[in-house]
């Protein structure tokens, strides 16, 4: 049963880092009771995920409730207080006013007196630092200080799991789709692993789900603007260096057509003085224009 329990959760909770791993083993822990749970990380970081995933291990056939911002009604608070099983999910409370918190601090309460549901709740940051800052009350803050407590690391603090979350996101994007699963080569895996993800998990994944859905072939090509020249170069040498195996053909066109949009940009989309810096003719510059599928120029212009 364990072992089930185990691979479930890796199913539903994807990565491979030491800070995923403790989560994952937090979550099995929580499985087996009913205690309510405080989840904090930044936004997009996967925080509804795993409580999503809490839900699904310990009641499926319950009904789950989430109360998101910009707000929340006291007739909506009343609806879900008949909720007699299941799982309540309250996401960034301290973005709710402090009146809403008022209303959902006392709903809470009972509903702990009660122990008939369980309530996970979302915050981007610590309540000590949302108490100051005015963001969350002091009885809120109270009461969620004797919640479990999950802290979910930025993804930029956890690379491990961007390969297996980019094949995630490929995988249900393509069966989202219909499409027979599409291939994405060693040097963007790396590539994307070694990027910064200023929003996170939600923002890999829309990178991973447009390229997909723009994929002319059966590989997945990142757009350049995403994969920075010095990186890609950077990420090469470091194979080499290491002895590991790339795509060679892939990574100099993946670096050529970076640098003509590069080139491209710089001399403000004019094709004339764009193929001069490269020292290219004309025909030759506008042919790699067209194998790369380069924009002329960008939208708006």
């Amino acid at each position: 049963m364990e072992k089930n329990i185990t691979a479930t959760i890796d199913q539903l909770i994807i990565g491979k880092s030491k800070a995923i791993k403790n989560i994952k083993k937090a979550v099995e822990k929580l499985v087996s009771s009913k205690k309510n749970l405080l989840i904090e990380g930044q936004r997009s970081v996967g925080k509804t995920t795993i409580a999503r995933a809490i839900h699904y291990l310990t009641s499926p056939n319950s009904e789950m409730k989430i109360i998101s911002p910009p707000g929340v009604t006291e007739q909506e608070i009343n609806e879900i207080a008949g909720l007699r099983s299941g799982t309540i999910i309250i996401r960034e409370i301290e973005e709710l006013s402090l009146l809403q918190q008022a209303l959902l601090t006392k709903f809470i309460n009972e509903q702990i007196r009660n122990k008939s549901v369980r309530i996970i709740v979302t915050v981007k940051e610590g309540l000590k630092e949302l108490n100051s800052k005015g963001k969350l009350s002091n009885e809120t803050r109270k009461i969620l200080e004797s919640f479990e407590k999950i802290e979910v690391p930025p993804l930029d603090a956890r690379q491990e799991d961007i390969p297996p979350l980019v094949e995630h996101f490929t995988k249900t994007t393509c069966d989202a789709l219909g499409m027979n699963l599409k291939a994405l080569d060693i040097n963007t895996i790396d590539l994307l692993s070694k990027r910064l993800w200023p929003e996170n998990v939600g923002e890999l994944k829309r990178v991973v789900e447009n390229a997909v859905i723009s994929a002319q072939g059966e590989t997945v090509e990142i757009p350049a603007t995403i994969l920075d020249e010095h990186s890609q170069i950077d990420i090469i040498m470091k194979r080499i260096g290491e002895r590991k195996k790339f795509a060679f053909d892939e990574a100099l066109e993946n670096l050529e057509k970076t640098l003509i949009e590069r080139t491209l940009q710089a001399m403000g989309y004019n094709q004339t003085r764009a193929a001069k810096v490269l020292g290219i003719s004309g025909a030759n510059f506008r042919y790699r224009l067209r194998k790369y599928q380069i924009r002329r120029k960008p939208a708006g212009l």
